[in-house]
Order: structure tokens, then C-alpha cells, then sequence
């Protein structure tokens, strides 16, 4: 299916830009020593950046557009707008001014003699409130929420800009942490606002659940590298204990990624913070799909015209009769849903959402996650159709269920 042609414009834009940023790095890497350094070098990649943002926030007219075309209601473009991120970016590109930078920190490679070097990096930053946010971090958090929306959207054709920016993203965790090791180093103009004995109870609930997911992860991990390489003859019979584990350790991760929503919400709410924050997260997709399969899960179906999701199929790959991955196909709603995709859309969502939203610090989930995510940067995508006979099953057993008098 070929992309939209209202979209296309904006896609390459920002491709483009991205491009732009890397190029202006580098040019700026091989001026060489210190004293090549002036202030219109530095400039030229600050507005790289600010016009990378502003074609980002730009996606927002050009995706309403497409769906008011198609007469759909643009509720799913409003999330983004009022999500944190968009907010923040929309402000960064008002106040871009040669006069605006408060915070930029410049990383220097290290000669033969341990001498500072070309420059590696250059970081601009500014404070919202007690956060210090990066503005390159911030163009790749707005656009990772604007990739997982747009792959949702089943009637809007962008496969190949998300699969773009999932190869770009695959480092967008890693790339943040190293910003934040940085930028936490420098003092800060605000004074953080005292913490009662409260709020600690219910950070730590975040993060205890958040290390439950980790471990959780490093299960089905370890279980896939158990199939691996395993000859695919073995799987229907002998491996049939492992898939029944590795079928639990999913529905377990996506139930904690699920529940993590009521911690989420006690927090806020403890902190007097507006409960209608996490009405982007609890409105995307992603988030409704895993819900319904884990409380089909552990309710059972529902009948009476109420949806229920199943695990209806099992993906396995192999390559020369040797077992590479496995995974399951969530039907919900008569779509299939990939088990361990949507586990990763449910934690970049997370990942994002925590850090704008409260100012609980969770290093170790990150780098957990950022090393899983860059670990696919070098790897290739591919995709395939299940089958129109695949699709009719899925409608037919969605249908059914509903049908039940339960």
C-alpha cells in the first residue's frame, strides 16, 4: 500500500531533517580542535534541531487533515496534542531564538596525548519546571508517540515512515540516558520541591513493579534463546513445555505493564496531579488490546456483545530448519496483535510517560530496556500478511465470542 500522499511531504521532511542533524554533527566533528569552535557552528545544529521539532509538531495539521478526508474523528490526534511532550515542544519552538539556548553542553573526543579533541556531541537543553529536558531527546520522545499512534491506525498507509522510525528509535533510550549523566551534573536554578513520606511509598510501588517487568523480561528472554537454533521439528512435541512457559511469562508482562496504570494513578492523585494525564496512555490501542487479553485471561470470556481477546495463534520463524523466535496472536477485535510488539509499544509508552509526568527516577528499568531496544538497531525488519484466511478466522471467533449468552 503506498503512503498517504498528504503525509508523504511531512515523512521526508523529517527523514530529511534527521539527516540534517546528523550531517551538521558530523560537519561540526571535523572542524577539528577547540579553537574552531564558534558561536555560529553551534547555532547551525541548535536550528536544526528547533526545525526537526517544529516539522514533528507539524505532523499533527497534516494527519487531521487525512482523517477529517476520510470523515474519521480525530480523537487520536488530540492525545498527542495535549500529551506533555507536544506541549513542551510547541513552547521550545516559540521561545527558538539565537538568545534562547539556557543549557548547552558540548562532548569532546579525546586525542592520542588525552587532549580534547573534535566535537562528538553538542546538547541543548532547557528547564520545564524541575525537569531539565534535552531537545533532540525531546523531537525523538514526540516522535516515538507519533509512530506507535500512526502503526495503529490501521486506515492510514505509513509502513515504511514507521518502520523508518523504528530503526532510528532503536537507540532513542541509550542516546537519552547518556544526555541525562550529563545534564544532571550541572546545577540547576530551581530549588526541588520537598517529598512527603507518601510519595515515596508510591514511587517505590512504580518501581517495584517496574523491576518485576525486568525480571519478567529476562524470562521470556532467556526462553527465546532456549528455542533458538533448536531444529524446528522439535517444536510441536518436545518443546511444548517451553511454549507453555513462554506463553505465561508473555500474558505476565503484559498484565504488569497493564496494572502499571493503577499505580500510576494512586501517584498522581496523591500528588494532586490532573488523573486526565493518563488519558493519552490509557486511549491508545495498545493499551486497550492488552488490557482486554489480560482480563479475558484471568476472567475468562465475556459474551453478551462484549469483546474478549484471545492468543489464537502462534508465530514461529525459522531460517534453514533451525528455530529463530516465537510469539503469540492476540485476537482482539478480530486484529491480530503481536504478543511481543505490543509489550514494546507498552514500554516506550512507559519509559516516556514516567519521566514527563512524575519525577520518580527509574535508571535501572531504562537501561535494561534502552540496552533490549539497541540491541535490534543493527537487525532488519520484515513483514509479511497473515493471509485473508487468517483474517476471516480471527473475524469469525471475534464474532462468536460476543455472540456467547455468558
Amino acid at each position: 500500500m503506498e503512503e498517504d500522499p498528504t503525509l508523504t511531504p511531512v515523512f521526508l521532511e523529517i527523514f530529511d531533517l534527521l539527516n540534517s542533524r546528523k550531517d551538521t554533527l558530523k560537519w561540526i566533528g571535523s572542524l577539528g580542535a577547540p579553537e574552531d569552535e564558534s558561536e555560529h557552528v553551534i547555532d547551525k545544529l541548535d536550528r536544526a534541531e528547533v526545525a526537526l521539532l517544529r516539522s514533528i509538531v507539524s505532523l499533527a495539521d497534516a494527519v487531521e487533515s487525512v482523517f477529517a478526508a476520510k470523515g474519521a474523528p480525530t480523537s487520536s490526534t488530540n492525545l498527542v496534542r495535549n500529551c506533555k511532550p507536544f506541549l513542551i515542544a510547541c513552547q521550545f519552538i516559540e521561545s527558538a531564538t539565537d538568545a534562547s539556548k539556557e543549557i548547552h553542553v558540548i562532548l569532546r573526543n579525546l586525542d592520542a596525548d588525552r587532549k580534547e579533541g573534535s566535537i562528538a556531541e553538542v546538547i541543548f537543553a532547557k528547564q520545564y519546571n524541575e525537569q531539565r529536558i534535552p531537545q533532540f531527546g525531546l523531537a525523538l520522545d514526540l516522535l516515538q508517540y507519533w509512530e506507535l499512534l500512526l502503526r495503529n491506525e490501521s486506515d492510514i498507509a505509513c509502513d515504511e515512515f514507521c518502520r523508518g522510525v523504528r530503526q532510528i528509535l532503536s537507540r532513542r533510550i541509550t542516546t537519552l540516558l547518556q544526555y541525562d549523566s550529563l545534564l544532571c551534573k550541572i546545577p540547576k536554578n530551581v530549588t526541588a520541591s520537598p517529598q512527603s513520606p507518601l510519595f515515596d511509598v508510591l514511587a517505590k510501588d512504580i518501581t517495584d513493579r517496574l523491576e518485576r517487568i525486568s525480571i519478567r523480561l529476562d524470562q521470556v528472554d532467556s526462553l527465546q534463546n532456549f528455542f533458538r537454533s533448536k531444529p524446528k521439528t522439535d517444536f510441536p512435541r518436545i518443546l511444548k513445555h517451553k511454549r507453555i512457559l513462554l506463553s505465561d511469562e508473555l500474558t505476565v508482562v503484559l498484565s504488569e505493564l497493564y496494572h502499571l496504570s493503577d499505580n500510576v494513578r494512586k501517584f498522581l492523585k496523591a500528588n494532586n496531579e490532573d488523573l486526565q494525564q493518563l488519558k493519552f496512555f490509557e486511549d491508545l490501542p495498545c493499551f486497550h488490546a492488552a488490557g482486554c487479553f489480560v482480563n479475558t485471561h484471568k476472567h475468562g470470556i465475556r459474551g453478551r456483545n462484549k469483546t474478549s481477546a484471545f492468543a489464537d495463534y502462534e508465530i514461529v520463524i525459522e531460517n534453514e530448519g533451525k528455530l529463530q523466535f516465537v510469539d503469540l496472536i492476540i485476537n482482539y477485535k478480530g486484529n491480530a496483535w503481536q504478543a511481543c510488539l505490543l509489550i514494546e509499544d507498552l514500554l516506550q509508552v512507559w519509559e516516556i510517560f514516567i519521566r514527563y509526568y512524575t519525577t520518580i527516577e527509574f535508571p535501572d528499568f531504562r537501561e535494561r530496556i534502552g540496552s533490549k531496544f539497541a540491541s535490534k538497531a543493527s537487525l532488519s525488519t520484515y513483514t509479511c500478511e497473515l493471509g485473508e484466511s487468517i483474517g476471516q478466522d480471527l473475524e469469525r471467533k471475534s464474532t462468536e465470542r460476543k455472540q456467547y449468552n455468558i
